[in-house]
């Protein structure tokens, strides 16, 4: 394995230091097992002659790569580091570039989106399709996208203002010095997926369930380009990268497409607008792109102004939480916060599974549960296995689960449904299982879960929940409410299903040619056929989040549950293989004949 690497040497007086360290690079070579070429700043004309799968600038130099058999590898160089040797041109060509009033365009981020949970998390959309697509039309048609209006939001710049708070600085054109997206491509089109080491791991269509391993997120890591990338908020904003970066994965017979941002930037409802919008770019639709909302003004605060002044729609005002009475007070959260750090220390970090279920059995689950949603159903599952998963003899133990779900569809005086919007609108409901609830029937725990989110997601239920957290905000607190028993497993839960990625997604203008028509023979051209959701949590204290223990995703066509019962002790210790070994070796998962039951 051979990386072929190329590094242009900056401009003006800090050339000659630089290129000495890369001259030091070159003698080290061989450490790395690579290829090192140095090019001049008068050889730039030559850069396309250079070997590359992939290509990322920054102002004042350029890193090619090019690994062969394999897409990106962060053990051998940083760009970010390398930018930040050099801060002082940098800055000078940022402030040149951006400082002009006339052509910034200054967004705000919403104090939704500077929350701690939001801001130290980074998200990528690994879809694959079975296709060949044009890489550059892809490029292009989003870098236009967001030329669109306020779409240039989500292409600007990430700055922390003098106040401490985080901004978005935009200019009125993007170009070469100031992209719109971070785009890389690596071109594998002489060998098929199925000889790749990394994107052959991508699941496919199976008649039995399926589990993945340990490793399941971190091995497809590599196919968002994430590695070549800044990788904390910090280094966004230090770097003045862009914070919307596109890996292509090209093959003989398919694509791999990544889109990578940190969380502030928009909610995973955001990103489906992004996904549709750009998909009507790329037809030559631009006139049918829907205009951004909440670029520039906080919706959510000015829907809880409107209800406190009178003068929301219907009158609407907002309300005390309907779990008030069992809400944690500072005493007992503390408590319960300590006990979930000690557990975590004694534990091994997070690891995460990705669960396939067969269409058979959830077309099953949908026409035997037709009160009950499929999705209910599955997060029933999943605390049933938290709760058998305690140590005999001991109970079952009570469960709270906290369930994420969107302002957007819950705000009718406020939002429609369907707009494009532009800020995080996510917030947490939470339902408290009672011992007898997690070991009774699933049933009953879907039917208690659906209940409270109902009553915890009416308009003045929301309205209240916003105003609590927008007045611990402006009293300078992170809002964490808890509900239910401090000796409660706390459990979280983000249903994705109404995302439908699959659905918003249509790129079959970038279609060159198709690919496999056997595994994936129903899928219209340029569709995904199968979606992977990475998500990587960078704690500015460095400190482990004590509720990520237990997270679920639910993403529709794939469903993944990320560190099930992973921090509970099992007994026998066969319960375990069971629980985490693919379907292949263990013959059940998760007690399979819950689900079938119904």
């Amino acid at each position: 394995m051979k990386l072929h690497l190329a590094i242009l040497a900056t401009r003006g007086a800090v050339a000659a230091v630089f290129n000495q360290l890369c001259l030091e690079l070159c003698s080290n070579a061989k450490m790395f097992d690579c290829h090192t070429i140095l090019i001049s700043p008068g050889d730039c004309e030559n850069l396309d002659s250079v070997p590359r799968s992939g290509r990322l600038r920054s102002r004042g130099f350029c890193l090619v790569y090019q690994q062969e058999g394999c897409v990106g590898d962060s053990a051998v160089i940083d760009w970010v580091g390398f930018s930040a040797m050099f801060p002082f041109e940098r800055e000078k060509e940022k402030k040149d570039a951006m400082d002009d009033d006339s052509i910034i365009y200054a967004y705000p981020l919403h104090p939704l989106d500077r929350l701690s949970g939001t801001r130290n998390i980074f998200v990528s959309w690994v879809m694959r399709f079975n296709d060949v697509l044009d890489a550059d039309k892809l490029h292009q048609s989003l870098s236009r996208l967001l030329e669109l209006g306020d779409w240039r939001k989500l292409g600007g710049r990430i700055r922390r203002g003098k106040d401490g708070k985080l901004k978005i600085h935009s200019p009125a054109q993007f170009g070469s010095l100031l992209p719109a997206i971070a785009f890389g491509h690596d071109d594998l089109s002489d060998s098929s997926i199925e000889q790749h080491r990394v994107a052959s791991l991508l699941p496919k269509p199976t008649r039995d369930p399926f589990i993945g391993d340990s490793s399941f997120n971190d091995v497809f890591r590599p196919l968002s380009g994430l590695a070549m990338m800044p990788q904390t908020l910090d280094d966004i904003i230090r770097t003045e990268a862009p914070p919307l970066s596109l890996h292509v994965s090209s093959f003989s017979d398919a694509t791999v497409v990544a889109l990578s941002y940190p969380h502030v930037l928009t909610d995973a409802f955001g990103l489906r607008s992004l996904l549709s919008s750009w998909s009507l770019v790329l037809a030559g639709r631009e006139t049918q792109v829907p205009a951004l909302r909440g670029a520039t003004t906080d919706l959510l605060r000015e829907a809880v102004r409107r209800s406190e002044a009178g003068e929301a729609p219907g009158g609407v005002r907002p309300e005390t939480h309907v779990l008030e009475s069992i809400r944690l007070g500072k005493l007992a959260k503390t408590k319960m916060l300590l006990r979930l750090a000690a557990e975590r220390m004694k534990k091994p970090e997070p690891q995460q599974r990705v669960i396939f279920l067969p269409e058979a059995l959830v077309t099953r689950l949908q026409q035997t549960t037709s009160s009950i949603s499929t999705g209910d159903i599955l997060v029933a599952w999943l605390v049933r296995g938290i709760a058998t998963a305690a140590v005999s003899p001991k109970p079952p133990p009570p469960v709270t689960l906290i369930s994420a779900a969107n302002a957007r569809f819950h705000l009718p005086s406020a939002v429609k449904p369907d707009e494009a919007l532009a800020q995080n609108m996510v917030f947490m409901t939470h339902t408290p299982l009672t011992r007898e609830q997690t070991a009774g029937p699933l049933e009953g725990i879907a039917r208690a879960f659906r209940s409270q989110i109902q009553a915890q997601t009416t308009e003045p239920q929301l309205l209240g929940l916003l105003r609590s957290t927008y007045r611990a905000l402006d009293a300078g607190q992170e809002p964490l409410d808890v509900y239910g028993e401090t000796s409660a497993v706390p459990m979280l839960v983000n249903d994705l299903t109404d995302v439908d990625v699959y659905g918003a997604v249509d790129f079959a203008p970038a279609v060159v040619k198709r690919g496999d028509t056997t595994t994936w023979a129903d899928n219209p051209p340029g569709t995904v056929v199968y979606c992977h959701l990475q998500s990587r949590l960078v704690n500015d204290q460095k400190m482990a989040n004590p509720f990520d223990n237990r997270f679920a995703l639910l993403l529709g066509q794939a469903f993944e549950a990320i560190d099930v019962c992973r921090d509970i002790k099992i007994h026998p210790p066969a319960r375990l293989m069971q629980l985490y070994q693919p379907v292949e070796a263990s013959g059940e998962i998760l007690d399979l004949e819950c689900l079938e039951q119904f």
